[in-house]
């Protein structure tokens, strides 16, 4: 049913004729047709002004250096994290998640290393050392304007965690240095592999940031990922990453995950979040 008929049914009098679209409605009798434009507002679904349209953008900006990260996101009352729109991409919120799902799969474990792959301002890796999920964190990010973003955070968190939290700059886990384990590796990497516009929770977010953040051109990332992490997982280590339902599903990874001598011990969504998906690995 079309906007249209759905609202010309709930107004409709017994007395007057069906009218399936829009454009049915000028055959309709005069009088009725005054009644539904002063009475019901009928215009809202006959007639489109420009502000009835919400243009896109069609040229990508000039490039955007901001490394002032004046944004804060609270992950504890004592813990700050600073950001700016050029690097949020989804950590403040559908990665928020993360606490969450890590107590229901793994309830009353407290991980002795964190790696948070793809980090940008760190918001995930940050909440899970601040909720005390893991004891020390490792943020890995390929853009400089990150990690200074998490050098502000690291240089303003809470006495309690002081000391608790290294970075590396760079495009490959495979750069990493070998004496790196980790018990706990998460992430929300670029979810994408075509460039979409940014979703409206994004808007704020500069064009070519906005495909930097979510875009992975033949999951090339996603595959270095895979290929490289086993040697820096722990032999009862896990993986978890957060994905995106309308951007990728477990097919699309599971013979990157095999090729790196990984295995998928589940994937799964939230009931209440029906377009995240997250896919949890260990060793074979």
């Amino acid at each position: 049913m079309n906007r249209w008929n759905e609202f010309y049914q709930n107004i409709q009098d017994p007395s007057w004729p069906d009218c399936a679209n829009e454009h049915e409605f000028f055959k309709l009798p005069a009088h009725i047709q005054e009644e539904i434009v002063s009475v019901f507002n009928g215009n809202d679904y006959l007639y489109l002004t420009t502000e009835d349209l919400h243009y896109l953008p069609t040229t990508v900006e000039h490039e955007i250096n901001n490394n002032q990260f004046d944004l804060e996101f609270k992950v504890a009352d004592d813990f700050v994290v600073y950001y700016n729109d050029c690097i949020e991409g989804g950590g403040i919120q559908v990665g928020q998640s993360f606490p969450r799902i890590v107590r229901c799969l793994y309830p009353n474990k407290t991980f002795e290393h964190c790696l948070e792959w793809a980090s940008g301002h760190g918001a995930i890796g940050f909440r899970l050392l601040s909720d005390s999920l893991c004891k020390n964190l490792h943020l890995v990010d390929c853009d400089q304007m990150a990690v200074n973003a998490c050098k502000k955070t690291i240089n303003h968190m809470p006495d309690r965690c002081i000391g608790s939290t290294t970075l590396t700059l760079t495009n490959t886990i495979e750069t990493l240095d070998n004496a790196l384990m980790f018990d706990l590796i998460v992430a929300n990497p670029p979810a994408y592999q075509s460039r979409l516009w940014a979703r409206d929770n994004f808007e704020n977010t500069p064009m070519q940031h906005w495909h930097r953040i979510s875009y992975d051109k033949d999951w090339q990332a996603h595959q270095d990922f895979f290929r490289h992490v086993k040697q820096h997982l722990t032999q009862d280590g896990v993986i978890l990453l957060q994905e995106q339902m309308m951007g990728s599903s477990v097919f699309e990874f599971e013979k990157f995950v095999d090729a790196g001598g990984l295995k998928i011990k589940s994937a799964f969504y939230e009931k209440q979040d029906r377009y995240t998906w997250y896919l949890e690995l260990i060793h074979k």
